[in-house]
């Protein structure tokens, strides 16, 4: 029998993009998260809930944390998100 999308949730295919982009570049960066919340312009605790839920994530906060990494504009994963 082939294989549906019907049960794939695309949001949380999204959000799961967008932790492991951030965690990714976060390791080559050398930076942790409240270095990186700082940078950003962000609360830590605003930092770390956003993680926990990517969905919270307004697309200004997601562009500085992008800014902040390094992260290309033509990246795909970005394009995806944003």
């Amino acid at each position: 029998m082939p294989k549906t999308n019907f049960c794939r949730d695309p949001a949380k295919e999204q959000n799961n993009l967008i932790r492991e982009r951030i965690a990714g570049k976060l390791a080559i960066s050398g930076y942790e998260g409240p270095e990186l919340a700082r940078r950003s312009g962000m609360a830590v605790s605003t930092y770390y809930d956003r993680m926990k839920h990517p969905e919270k994530f307004r697309i200004g906060e997601l562009r500085a944390i992008y800014r902040t990494l390094n992260i290309a504009e033509d990246d795909m994963a970005r394009t995806k998100i944003i």
